[in-house]
């Protein structure tokens, strides 16, 4: 849905957008890292997530349970109900914001239903990171009663191994029913996310992939809700990489500005179902992205992973249309060109440095407006491609994405809820990345077509 208001932001708002360190890529690019040696989980036919909860009925009605198949467990469960775990990146410029959130879910608390728990990294420590308990204050708010469980040093938050022993220390110290991880800082589309400037250094896609897939494997237990705090990440390169991991993925297509998620009304809404007859899946979702209802927002979305590899033999078939079309490459990047992007102009412009480099990132493009582009495009006289491209949109609609808004005016108007880099021309520096290391470009031949009309 959309959002209706005005879309002037406060003056000390600003786009949360980082441009891409390039040298910090090409180095991390060359070799991913991995989260530690294991086999990856492969989600079996018998696990009951492979099911599907009407999108209409999500936010009423339990979503399917989140325990892996017997023989891959780790942890026990526990009466709490939902454990947290807020990965909070300060090792950047959101230092200040990240801190303000640590704060606001302290205001409300764990509690014996719901836990709290979150790593915080202080850049201006030189990296130093604690795992921190959160707790309510007490004597009128005054007396700080968060308990710092471990003191972790100077750490990277970018590497998948950092982030791994995180989720699942967190799922061993605080078990329960239920899991949602939080990853907050800078977000660069199908990149990564993570970008840590103490240690130099991006949490790239496959890595994101390697951490969450050793994590639930280590645990036995799958995440219920990943959610990005970050530009750019509701995309189908993310969530394709987290679907053997996590059943929901929340993020934004377009940058956020500062405090785009309210993180007291998302932790007060949640003890508030929590105290009565149990906080479902599909009320936690809800809690989280109406905690975005702030006057900030600019694009929320909610994709359900468990549909990716779905998604995925719809692309591929597009891919191959695309791949062989006797349409002229330029008629159909002008497709490419027409459908809806990120990284708007107007909405960058309000930062305060100026001129941004916004390469890759402005040439993510919503999925459904991309195919309808390829539909309208009267050029383009190729009846395959085109009963391709509507199925495609189709299946996104009515199985992927389960609830996007976006603000009016705002050059987002052809938003539907995931994107998809794709660009018209300048991907020559990303194009063996894409085809080489991102799973989605691999899987579906998505990066064949990136070199065919991006190149």
């Amino acid at each position: 849905m959309e959002i209706t208001g005005s879309t002037a932001m406060k003056p000390s708002e600003g786009p949360r957008f980082q441009p891409l360190n390039r040298e910090a890529f090409e180095r991390a690019s060359e070799a991913p890292d991995t989260a530690s040696p294991c086999e990856i989980f492969e989600q079996g036919a018998e696990n009951s997530c492979t099911t599907k909860a009407s999108a209409k009925s999500i936010f009423t009605s339990e979503a399917p349970s989140s325990s892996l198949p017997p023989g891959t467990g780790g942890i026990a469960r526990s009466h709490r109900q939902w454990t947290v775990l807020y990965y909070a990146n300060g090792n950047c410029d959101l230092q200040q914001d990240i801190e303000e959130s640590v704060k606001n879910l302290e205001s409300m608390g764990s509690d014996d239903r719901i836990a709290f728990a979150a790593q915080v990294a202080h850049g201006d420590q030189g990296g130093t990171t604690e795992r921190i308990l959160l707790k309510k204050p007490t004597w009128m708010g005054m007396k700080k009663n968060s308990e710092v469980l471990e003191n972790l040093g100077s750490t990277n938050m970018a590497h998948p191994q950092v982030l791994k022993d995180f989720i699942s220390w967190g799922m061993k110290r605080f078990p329960a029913e239920h899991y949602a991880v939080i990853l907050s800082g800078h977000g660069m589309g199908f990149i990564g996310s993570m970008p840590d400037e103490v240690h130099d250094d991006i949490l790239l896609t496959p890595e994101l992939k390697s951490a969450l897939d050793t994590a639930v494997k280590e645990s036995g237990r799958r995440i219920d809700i990943l959610g990005f705090d970050s530009c750019l990440m509701a995309n189908a390169e993310t969530a394709y990489a987290a679907r053997d991991a996590a059943d929901f993925l929340v993020g934004s297509e377009e940058v956020l500005v500062s405090g785009n998620w309210d993180y007291r009304a998302f932790a007060e809404k949640m003890k508030e179902e929590a105290s009565g007859d149990g906080l479902t899946v599909g009320e936690a979702l809800e809690a989280m992205v109406k905690s975005q209802y702030n006057g900030t927002l600019l694009t929320s979305s909610i994709i359900d992973c468990r549909q990716m590899p779905g998604f995925a033999g719809k692309l591929k078939d597009f891919s191959e249309k695309l791949l062989a079309t006797p349409a002229s490459p330029s008629a159909v990047r002008r497709a490419f060109r027409e459908a809806q992007h990120y990284c708007q102009p107007a909405i960058l412009a309000q930062a305060a440095n100026g001129d941004i480099n916004t390469k890759p990132m402005d040439q993510m493009r919503d999925v459904i407006s991309l195919a309808l582009s390829v539909m309208k495009r009267g050029e383009i006289d190729d009846g395959p491609l085109k009963s391709s491209a509507r199925d495609l949109a189709k299946f996104i609609a009515d199985k992927v994405v389960i609830f996007e808004m976006h603000r009016k005016n705002s050059g987002l108007g052809e938003s539907s809820g995931m994107s998809l880099y794709a660009p018209a021309g300048e991907a020559e520096k990303y194009a063996d990345y894409y085809s080489g290391k991102i799973s989605l470009g691999q899987d579906t031949g998505w990066g064949k077509v990136i070199r065919k009309y991006g190149l």
